[in-house]
């Protein structure tokens, strides 16, 4: 969405600039630690000429560390997204108070 100075505005239900920032910098620092310790393990494990099996640990590492980072990323910020979002009804009054019983809104029916 462009507002109307021509500069690009928050979309609704997006995180904002720095929640994303901060995810995707503790994306990479996972990396980039996941490689570490997957190029640690290799190489204090194997004796004599290591260095394929080395970048190969470092890269699997990397692979783990992205894919844990990433899943741990969209959580917290779905997360945050939700606790932040206004609620459309009233505190006091009960969401499935008009449903039949065994029926809920928050995980189906049953």
């Amino acid at each position: 969405m462009a507002a109307d100075d021509g500069s690009v505005s928050e979309m609704a239900g997006t995180p904002g600039v720095g929640a994303t920032t901060g995810a995707v910098a503790g994306v990479l620092l996972l990396v980039a630690l996941g490689a570490l310790v997957g190029w640690g393990i290799v190489d204090t494990d194997c004796s004599g000429e290591c260095t394929n099996a080395a970048i190969w640990g470092g890269l699997v590492g990397a692979a783990v560390g992205a894919i844990g980072a990433a899943i741990l990323a969209v959580l917290v910020l779905r997360a945050r997204f939700l606790w932040r979002v206004p609620h459309d009804q009233d505190q006091d009054q009960d969401p499935d108070a008009d449903l039949q019983p065994g029926e809920s809104l928050r995980n189906g029916s049953a």
